[in-house]
């Protein structure tokens, strides 16, 4: 049982840590300029994701996944910000 509520705890203690990482990022990222779209908290770094637009050049980010759809090409790009993944798509 005691073992339990140690996992529970290392849990909720993950959960907030993030939690307020990713409140932060989002944050920074509105005073910056960016439009918020979804934040993921899952097992590690929480997942920020923004609208594309031309300051996302400004973040340097790396390609993450490309692939072609019926749409055409599209790019998921990532950079490491303020203890979090941000991530956006490039169409086109």
């Amino acid at each position: 049982m005691e073992q339990s509520l140690h996992i529970h705890k290392n849990q909720n203690e993950h959960i907030l840590a993030t939690s307020a990482d990713a409140h932060r990022c989002a944050l920074k990222l509105k005073e910056d300029g960016f439009s918020v779209l979804s934040i993921h908290i899952e097992s590690r770094n929480p997942i920020v994701w923004i609208q594309y637009c031309n300051k996302c050049k400004k973040l340097r980010g790396a390609t993450k996944v490309k692939c072609n759809t019926t749409a055409g090409m599209q790019t998921t790009m990532a950079v490491s910000l303020h203890g979090c993944q941000v991530q956006w798509i490039i169409r086109g």
